[in-house]
């Protein structure tokens, strides 16, 4: 953890901004997160005036008024929006927060992942009132209905140029900027990812996506809205996406690629702690859409009530695998049905402690009706993590039994999780 901070602007915010943040990101980032990224903009200014001098990064908690938690989670929710990015040098101990300009108002709503969000949190109907009152009150200009007009300097006042001694004015014709270009927006793909270099990437793989095409935008801007991916990762799941018949991204494979890639990730950082078992059945899960999934098990179409049941779990950030793990727990304990309300019950749980992630909402589920003593849960852990030590039974949803080796204590799958009572 780095104990001072130093704050940068990527991007030039407009009044336009302002009023996205409080009308599109308030209702997903919460009054908080607004207002931590408000302090930010402020500490930008403050710090320039300042010759950038670095302050403890407490000073960011007293003056927001938020404990080191808050503050935290605050940040992590920016970060997860692309509000602001952040990155640390350890060996100066100094984190930097770099802020970037929120999304267009058209751009915002031609992302699935913030606009389902929003209607998470608004419901549809507002959702919808709101992107015509917000569309219909900003002029959308097309900058292709443009032509540049804007004189160059040596135009206008040539004769003042040409009394100048041995100045020709042909060498000072370079090509003139247009002013318009400053305030034009960056997409958000672009925002994280360097543009040039993708493009070379997927051309290893005859690739050429017109970047000027809004829904191929609105696709990118999906993918890295997410998750992170990093450029080699968002490369994988173009490619593996890419209908080379019809030069286009195929939005059906996109998310089938998006969640093997995570599944991948989640693999690489877990199997130390997972059993092997618990990983593999992750990885079925989070390889089907839960409408195949419920097919698949069950032999026949996907109900109308079990569709808005999934839709409702993806609103409130579950992953397809993490679904078709609640789909699995409640066929197995009712009697080989989905029920619907069941299901929707157990997540609001999961949702309480922050669990949406397939294998620890797997592990949850098998560990639910057990109930075992509080022990020194860092102590412990630290000596699973040694010896790799955690077993879980083959069964999934058998009495959970956690071993560690030279170690009698039980813990509570809270504790796993590292969720804190």
């Amino acid at each position: 953890m780095a104990n001072n901070y130093t704050v940068v602007s990527k991007e030039t915010l407009s009044n336009i901004d302002i009023d996205t943040i409080f009308d599109l990101y308030q209702p997903i980032l919460g009054t908080t997160g607004v207002g931590v990224y408000l302090t930010l903009l402020h500490e930008e200014k403050t710090l320039k005036k300042l010759n950038n001098i670095k302050f403890d990064i407490k000073r960011l908690h007293k003056i927001t008024g938020l404990t080191e938690k808050q503050f935290n989670d605050a940040i992590a929710k920016l970060s997860g929006m692309r509000l602001i990015t952040t990155s640390i040098n350890i060996k100066k101990s100094i984190q930097r927060f770099s802020i970037l300009a929120p999304l267009g108002v058209e751009d915002f709503f031609g992302n699935a992942i913030y606009k389902k969000a929003l209607i998470a949190k608004l419901g549809e109907e507002n959702v919808e009132a709101l992107s015509f009152l917000l569309k219909d009150s900003k002029e959308t200009i097309i900058e292709d209905e443009w032509t540049e007009t804007t004189n160059s300097f040596v135009d206008v006042f040539k004769d003042e140029i040409t009394n100048i001694a041995d100045v020709n004015p042909e060498t000072l014709k370079v090509s003139f900027i247009s002013l318009s270009s400053f305030s034009k927006k960056k997409n958000l793909f672009e925002k994280v990812i360097n543009k040039d270099s993708l493009i070379q990437e997927l051309k290893k793989y005859a690739i050429n996506l017109n970047l000027k095409d809004k829904k191929t935008i609105n696709q990118l801007d999906s993918i890295v809205a997410f998750k992170s991916f990093n450029l080699d990762q968002l490369a994988r799941i173009i490619v593996r996406s890419y209908d080379h018949e019809n030069l286009m991204l195929d939005n059906d494979l996109i998310e089938k690629e998006i969640q093997k890639e995570i599944a991948t990730l989640d693999s690489n950082n877990d199997n130390e702690v997972f059993e092997p078992s618990i990983i593999s059945k992750a990885l079925e899960f989070n390889l089907n859409k839960p409408e195949d999934f419920i097919e698949n098990f069950t032999d026949r179409k996907t109900e109308r009530n079990e569709l808005q049941m999934i839709e409702s779990l993806k609103n409130k950030g579950f992953s397809n695998g993490a679904i078709n793990a609640l789909i699995d727990y409640s066929f197995y304990k009712n009697n080989g049905q989905i029920v619907a309300n069941y299901i929707l019950k157990i997540a609001a749980t999961l949702l309480e402690k922050n669990i949406t992630e397939t294998k620890k909402v797997m592990c949850y589920l098998k560990a639910a009706k057990n109930s075992v003593e509080r022990s020194n849960f860092s102590k412990i852990m630290k000596t699973a993590r040694e010896t790799k030590s955690i077993k879980l039974e083959e069964d999934l949803y058998s009495d959970v039994q956690i071993n560690v080796l030279e170690n009698n204590s039980k813990i509570t799958i809270d504790e796993i999780l590292g969720i804190s009572k």
